[in-house]
């Protein structure tokens, strides 16, 4: 019987990113494997569409009817798959043909690690390098990045899926502070190699800006302990929206801010995950930096 790792990839009027990213996994292979790819769309056209079914009619494709973020998306493409693994890339990166190769073998090998993050090769968009991660060949994580992640079906299952009370921004987070209190761990792996545009390069936004800190808000909420959580809160909604609205000389920013963070009924609405370890704060954050090289093979 074939085994199969489902791609999902989320965009948003990004058609020529999209077929570069879908172009690249193309050229995947892994023996014994086959590469399921699932696009679920948020934009406000059918272009994504017509490149998919003109060019990549194998894909499926799944239109979201309006923009619904990153994680209802993300969510929504697992229940169509068919993957026992699951690859989470965004849409305007790409990868290497052989980035499934020592990322399966990793998690083949080792029933308490749930997520390999690949090695990312930061880019301008036009492919000309920024920075490139030359870390020892594995790395613990205790938290992994939204883009380049390849995790087992099983365990994010148990996990209920990307928190959907989030947007965009922090669910990479958000999972894996979760997996790791139940007793999973993240890697990253220097032989599996994506390929990211630097959001830097973006230029500011006001709307992007407020989802990302109210992102972090939720993530933090939910799966740091109390009073860490307290504190890093407190942070983000009074010393760093009042820093980054004097950088981007947007004071509307403070307002758009505290309008979408009572509207998501942040207070009130927002659970912790009950399997939360109770550390000193010196012991937490120290656990959050932490990126050890841990022995696979």
């Amino acid at each position: 019987m074939i085994r199969v790792i489902s791609v999902i990839v989320v965009t948003m009027n990004r058609v020529k990113m999209l077929d570069k990213g879908l172009e690249s996994l193309m050229q995947c292979r892994k023996e014994g494997w086959e590469i399921e790819i699932l696009v679920a769309d948020n934009s406000d056209n059918h272009i994504s569409e017509e490149l998919i079914k003109n060019k990549y009619p194998s894909v499926d494709y799944i239109y979201m009817n309006g923009n619904k973020g990153v994680t209802i998306p993300r969510n929504e493409a697992v229940k169509r798959a068919k993957g026992e693994y699951l690859y989470f890339m965004d849409d305007d990166a790409w990868v290497s043909p052989n980035i499934f190769d020592a990322s399966v073998e990793i998690l083949e090998r080792r029933n308490d690690i749930w997520a390999v993050y690949c090695r990312t090769i930061f880019v301008r968009f036009d492919g000309t390098l920024i920075y490139n991660d030359n870390r020892p060949k594995v790395n613990r994580l205790t938290q992994i990045p939204e883009n380049s992640i390849l995790v087992k079906r099983e365990v994010f299952e148990q996990l209920g899926g990307f928190n959907e009370r989030i947007f965009f921004g922090a669910e990479g987070e958000d999972i894996s502070l979760r997996a790791f209190y139940r007793g999973y761990f993240s890697v990253m792996s220097m032989d599996s190699i994506a390929y990211h545009p630097t959001g830097a390069e973006k230029p500011y936004n006001r709307q992007r800006c407020c989802e990302l800190n109210i992102a972090t808000c939720i993530a933090t909420k939910t799966t740091w302990p109390r009073m860490h959580s307290l504190f890093r809160i407190l942070k983000i909604i009074i010393i760093r929206i009042i820093k980054e609205s004097i950088h981007n000389r947007d004071m509307k920013l403070i307002f758009c801010f505290y309008k979408r963070l009572f509207k998501n009924k942040f207070f009130i609405g927002i659970k912790k995950d009950p399997y939360i370890n109770k550390m000193k704060f010196l012991e937490y954050r120290e656990l959050l930096s932490n990126r050890e090289e841990i022995e696979i093979y």
